[in-house]
């Protein structure tokens, strides 16, 4: 009997695997189809004005009974590619409806159950429901299991005779990089802990500024701010773009001129947007096409702007035989970088940092750094908060110079014991090119408290007996220092002594309850967008604290290192 069931089961499952197998290839996508009713000879479905689906005479002048079948994860999305609407299960009504192609709502994807006189169509979020074709034409959703025993909830799904429009639907677009979600990120560095690494001691203390407070400018050998002035070529579709732009031999000389951080709708280019819930452009992912209605096909602002950005410097003296990185901040959204003629990588995450090696493409003398920036990519899906809309590179960029033998990222994590006294550092290292790295911690007056040292890619362990804590009220801060032996560079750390714990419904900080009194804070500035200076993110700190708050929500995405 056992055997019985398990071959039934098994042949079940293979009959599962052929159906779905069956229904997902054979829908072409780029062909167009008709619905028909089994049993309604020569009526489709279709719509007019309305939002309601109808059945209609077939009819290959008639746009509106048209459907592209595009399958998704196991179901199907039916689009109208003429006016970018699709097939809709109106579940509160058990109707049938057309609305604009919202990639978000589940309402709009079908199961297709394929059966040997036609198939079954089901809302894909609500399968307790069947689509059915009444006697007197009349389309509705009805409960799945009455529906299964009806002839009329048969349907065929036909190749139609209107071929399909060039250049509509989803099936006609190239694959590249911004809109293909399986890619993020080309050549980019693994990401690491916000630090400065300094070719020396004495190169750290000289900056004397940054090592005290890690929010100042950075003076340092190894640092090269690429701030400033690049030149700007701005076009309103990726159509349009310069693609040989990257090249040395490309004349820039009659570009126009763009600060760098800066966002490109606050020089003049494009318009800034504000959306809440809802996107700029077609819901429609990965895709990114301009959204019927709300942007009249690119008439109030571009439908996906790109940024070309170019400039050159010569590196400084003292970084041969040292791995070159450049650091981008944040690109709003998308970017191919580029340099002297060379590729070298691509990113998204318009809020997350970007690092390149970019050793192997400098030369000695004159370097030519070039940028391709994309307003909107299928990133951008994730990154739809309520707030302006803005483009371009935001945040700093800078070049930086290491040692081939390094520590690659260090992550500090301090603790108190449960008396809140005695306090520990957990010292977590990724090193490149092994060694053991010395550590040592100093307090605020660079009196050395501690020393460590961990081998290799280690977790090492500080104790600390009665260190001063950190607090709101006194927020005192020591120095970690860790070296690489046989190496003179060194990352300074500042840490600070607490414990934060949630004991019942109460956050405690050192063992005392903390009352938050918040607020939400974007990155926004009223002249700058997402650029915001050191100035007005101390402004912003000290306007808080005059309203008496304590925490800030940096909704909805990593803000700039500085605040932190």
């Amino acid at each position: 009997m056992m055997k019985i069931y398990r071959f039934l089961m098994v042949l079940g499952l293979l009959v599962w695997m052929a159906q779905n197998v069956s229904s997902q290839s054979r829908y072409d996508k780029d062909k167009l189809y008709n619905v028909f009713p089994a049993k309604v000879s020569n009526k489709v479905l279709g719509y007019d004005k309305g939002s309601s689906v109808i059945l209609k005479s077939l009819s290959k002048d008639d746009q509106k009974q048209q459907w592209n079948i595009n399958e998704l994860s196991g179901s199907f999305r039916l689009v109208n590619v003429f006016e970018d609407k699709a097939l809709r299960a109106d579940v509160d009504h058990k109707a049938l409806a057309v609305t604009e192609v919202n990639g978000s709502d589940e309402a709009q994807l079908w199961s297709i159950q394929e059966t040997a006189n036609g198939v079954r169509l089901a809302p894909a979020n609500t399968p307790s429901l069947m689509l059915v074709c009444q006697k007197d034409g009349r389309l509705q959703l009805m409960d799945r299991k009455k529906a299964e025993t009806m002839e009329a909830s048969l349907f065929q799904i036909r190749v139609s005779a209107v071929p399909m429009p060039e250049g509509a639907g989803m099936a006609a677009r190239e694959k590249v990089y911004w809109e293909d979600e399986t890619r993020f990120e080309e050549n980019k560095e693994a990401g690491h802990a916000t630090y400065m690494p300094y070719p020396s001691e004495k190169d750290m203390l000289a900056d004397k500024a940054f090592y005290d407070r890690p929010w100042e400018e950075v003076h340092n050998s190894a640092y090269m701010l690429l701030n400033g002035t690049w030149a700007f070529h701005w076009v309103s579709e990726p159509s349009q773009r310069p693609l040989d732009f990257y090249k040395e031999d490309f004349d820039v000389s009659g570009w126009d001129r763009i600060p760098v951080p800066s966002n490109w709708e606050m020089q003049g280019y494009d318009r800034p947007i504000y959306a809440n819930v809802e996107f700029p452009h077609a819901n429609t992912p990965p895709y990114i096409q301009a959204r019927k209605g709300f942007n009249d096909g690119g008439k109030n602002y571009g439908i996906n702007p790109v940024g070309s950005y170019v400039r050159t410097f010569n590196l400084p003296e003292g970084w041969d035989g040292k791995r070159t990185f450049i650091h981008f901040g944040g690109i709003y959204s998308a970017a191919f970088v580029y340099l002297n003629g060379k590729y070298v990588g691509y990113s998204q995450g318009a809020n997350n940092v970007a690092e390149f090696d970019v050793t192997k493409y400098l030369k000695p003398g004159e370097n030519r750094l070039a940028v391709q920036v994309f307003r909107w990519c299928d990133g951008t899906y994730l990154e739809d908060q309520d707030f302006f809309r803005y483009s371009g590179v935001g945040r700093d960029c800078y070049l930086y110079a290491r040692d081939k033998k390094r520590i690659q990222d260090i992550r500090v994590t301090p603790d108190l014991d449960t008396a809140y006294k005695n306090g520990s550092l957990k010292v977590q290292l990724d090193v490149k090119g092994g060694g053991n790295i010395s550590l040592e911690l100093l307090d605020a007056a660079g009196k050395q408290v501690a020393t460590a040292v961990a081998k290799g890619n280690a977790t090492a362990l500080i104790n600390v007996e009665n260190p001063h804590k950190w607090t709101a009220e006194t927020p005192y801060l020591y120095t970690l220092r860790a070296t690489l032996q046989g190496s003179s560079e060194v990352i300074p750390v500042k840490v600070g002594f607490r414990k934060i714990e949630l004991k019942g419904s109460q956050i405690l900080v050192n063992g005392q309850p903390v009352l938050f009194k918040g607020a939400n804070r974007h990155e926004m500035d009223p002249d700058g967008g997402y650029v915001i200076s050191r100035e007005r993110m101390i402004q912003d700190i000290q306007v808080m604290k005059q309203f008496n708050l304590n925490a800030v929500r940096t909704c909805h995405y990593p803000d700039n290192n500085l605040w932190y």
